[in-house]
C-alpha cells in the first residue's frame, strides 16, 4: 500500500499529472494533483477543472495498481501502471444502473490540460454568449455561454435553463475552442470553429455515447427564460403535495404534522449530480442554522437504481458527505421519462 512506500518509491508520484479520457473517437483531457500530508500518509487525488478541486473519496495503490473511488457520485477509476503512466478504464454508473466504461490514461509530470505549448491566440471568445444546443432527436435548448480568456487559456461554463456545464477550462488554438470537464461524474467535452464572423459552430460530446452540436454568437445582454417561471402549478392545482419512501421505506407525505405550519424548502436532487451537490453544500447548513424558525427541507432524490435499498444506500452515503441533516425521500429513479 502506499502507507508502505518510502516517498521515493510511490508510483502514484505527488505533483501534478495529466488525464486523458477516451470517448466516442475522441480524447478528452483533465489536469490532476497528487499529494501527501506526511510520509506515511495514503494519497490525496484532486481533479481540476479551472478553479474548480474534486477530491477522491478514496484512493487504493497496490503493487503496480492503483484505484480512485467517487463513493457519492459511484464512480471510479481503476489503472495499472506501465510504461511510465497508469492505463485503464473509467467506471460510471448512469440511469437504471448501467455502467458506462471509457479507457483512460494518467502520466505524471504533465502541467497541460489540451496542449503543451499554448500559441498566441488570434481570437479572444471573452465575454457572454447567446448558446443554441441541437439534440440527436431533433429538439434543441438555449444556453448561455460565459467565457474568460487568459493568453490562450479559456474558462467559464454553459448556463442551461434548468442548470449549467460545470466549471470548463480549455484553449483556443488555430481559430478552434476546446474545451473540457472531469468532476467526478460529469464527462464533458466541447470543440468549435470560430468563423470569420465571429460567430462559432461546435460539437458537444457527453460520456460515452451522447454528442450533440452547438451555435453561439456573441450577446452581452443574452437572458436564459426567467427561473422563477420554471416551476409553477398547473392550472386548477391549489396544493403541491406528495408521499415518498423515506430512507427505511417509510411514506412520508408533506401533509404530515411535521410540517404543519411550516415553510417547507422542496430540493429535487440525486446524489450523482454534481450541481445538486454545489446546492446541498449551501442546503445543508443552512438548515442546521434555521430550523428552529418554522422552516423544513426536504429533498426528493431520483437515483439510478430502479432497486430501492441499493438507491437508499447511496443516498446515505450522500448524505454523511455533505452533512445532510434534513428529510431525504426515494421519489424515483434519474430517467427523465419517469421523472
Amino acid at each position: 500500500s502506499a502507507a508502505d512506500e518510502k516517498p521515493e518509491q510511490r508510483l502514484l508520484e505527488a505533483g501534478a499529472w495529466r488525464g486523458v479520457i477516451e470517448i466516442q473517437g475522441k480524447k478528452l483531457p483533465f489536469q490532476m494533483e497528487v499529494s501527501y500530508a506526511s510520509e506515511d500518509a495514503t494519497p490525496r487525488v484532486e481533479f481540476i477543472n479551472g478553479e474548480e478541486r474534486v477530491a477522491a473519496d478514496e484512493v487504493h495503490v497496490s503493487e503496480d495498481r492503483v484505484t480512485t473511488l467517487m463513493s457519492a457520485f459511484n464512480t471510479r477509476i481503476e489503472a495499472r501502471f506501465k510504461d511510465g503512466k497508469f492505463s485503464g478504464t473509467l467506471t460510471k454508473v448512469t440511469t437504471g444502473g448501467k455502467e458506462q466504461k471509457m479507457p483512460v490514461t494518467l502520466t505524471p509530470g504533465e502541467q497541460y490540460r489540451f496542449f503543451p505549448v499554448l500559441k498566441p491566440a488570434k481570437v479572444d471568445v471573452s465575454g457572454r454568449w447567446a448558446v443554441r444546443f441541437q439534440e440527436p432527436d431533433g429538439g434543441n435548448y438555449p444556453a448561455i455561454g460565459e467565457f474568460r480568456q487568459e493568453g490562450s487559456q479559456v474558462f467559464g461554463t454553459f448556463l442551461t435553463p434548468t442548470s449549467d456545464y460545470r466549471y470548463l477550462a480549455g484553449a483556443v488554438r488555430d481559430g478552434r475552442l476546446y474545451l473540457s470537464a472531469w468532476d467526478g461524474y460529469h464527462v464533458f467535452l466541447f470543440e468549435a470553429k470560430i468563423l470569420e464572423d465571429g460567430t462559432m459552430q461546435g460539437d458537444f460530446w457527453s460520456g460515452a455515447s451522447w454528442n450533440e452540436t452547438w451555435t453561439a454568437t456573441r450577446d452581452e445582454n443574452a437572458e436564459l427564460p426567467d427561473m422563477d417561471r420554471q416551476t409553477y402549478l398547473k392550472e386548477g392545482v391549489e396544493w403541491f403535495g406528495f408521499t415518498f419512501p423515506d430512507l427505511d421505506g417509510k411514506p412520508v407525505s408533506l401533509s404530515d404534522r411535521r410540517f404543519k405550519d411550516k415553510v417547507v424548502i422542496v430540493q429535487l436532487a440525486g446524489s450523482w449530480c454534481p450541481n445538486c451537490g454545489d446546492e446541498t453544500r449551501f442546503l445543508a447548513p443552512w438548515y442546521e442554522e434555521n430550523r428552529d424558525r418554522g422552516v423544513e427541507v426536504v429533498a426528493l432524490m431520483f437515483e439510478h437504481f430502479d432497486d430501492f435499498d441499493k438507491a437508499a444506500q447511496q443516498v446515505r452515503t450522500w448524505r454523511e458527505k455533505h452533512g445532510v441533516k434534513y428529510t431525504t425521500l426515494i421519489a424515483g429513479t434519474s430517467d427523465k421519462q419517469d421523472a
